[in-house]
């Protein structure tokens, strides 16, 4: 299809499977004429696909940070960062643990998160490094992530970045979603 610069194209991904599916990390391929093909950064423009035996929980994860562009900021070593992450459950309902981590590289990052009250973003319990709660079928709840380098991170968007997943009672990740991470100026 042609796409006209700052122009936007919608498109549907469609898939069948009768048959349960381990979580896969699918590489979609993103090509314009005439180029190579965009790197693959999983979490940004792959597709997490599981297929369960039986009904399971289907997270769909959305993150607001404060600068609206998917980069949590610090402003230095040392300060903390928060931002947002927002959930719907659109399989069944089940206990779900939401975790954070830095992927197959290490990062001297303190990260807590806890689960909110969805109007007025106050915790629901003191944070931790991760939280376990029941989302129900079609159910919305959301969370707050903390963030603290130990260290400078670099601007580097497709390798600095926090993942976070959504497990099943029996560990098997149900969703996920991901920011990228930095201290350096803006």
């Amino acid at each position: 299809f042609t796409l006209a610069t700052g122009a936007a194209q919608s498109l549907i991904v469609s898939l069948l499977r009768s048959s349960p599916l381990a979580p896969t990390d699918e590489h979609l391929v993103f090509q314009c004429s005439g180029s190579t093909p965009a790197p693959s950064v999983i979490g940004v423009n792959t597709l997490l696909l599981s297929v369960g035996a039986t009904a399971t929980p289907d997270i769909i994860a959305l993150v607001g940070t404060p600068s609206g562009d998917g980069v949590v900021r610090m402003a230095g070593v040392g300060q903390a960062q928060a931002f947002a992450l927002a959930t719907v459950n659109i399989g069944t309902g089940g206990p779900v643990t939401v975790s954070a981590d830095t992927g197959d590289i290490t990062l001297p990052l303190q990260i807590t998160i806890c689960e909110t009250n969805s109007i007025t973003g106050a915790c629901l319990s003191p944070p931790a490094a991760s939280v376990t709660t029941t989302i129900n079928q079609n159910g919305v709840p959301t969370f707050s992530v903390f963030t603290m380098a130990q260290v400078p991170l670099p601007f580097f968007p497709a390798t600095v970045r926090l993942n976070l997943r959504f497990r099943d009672s029996g560990g098997t990740t149900r969703g996920s979603t991901s920011v990228a991470l930095s201290t350096a100026p803006t």
